[in-house]
């Protein structure tokens, strides 16, 4: 388990329809302590809900990793 700040991007959740079936997308911005181990190929497992890692940048003072990730729920 790892510490992690977390921030929902309420402006980028959405709404989509595949395959005959409505389906939620949220996007959610994860900082964590600077990790050497963890890439896009990761996914990050919060209440219950798996989320897949988009991109991974530096904060400012480069101590954090902030992990742009989104969950698919149908």
């Amino acid at each position: 388990s790892v510490w992690a700040n977390i921030e929902y991007r309420l402006n980028k959740s959405k709404e989509t329809e595949e395959a005959g079936q409505e389906t939620a997308i949220s996007y959610v911005n994860f900082t964590i302590r600077k990790r050497t181990d963890v890439n896009e190929i990761s996914r990050i497992l919060h209440d219950s809900r798996y989320y897949d890692i988009e991109a991974i940048s530096e904060s400012n003072c480069r101590q954090y990793n902030v992990l742009s990730a989104k969950a698919v729920k149908p």
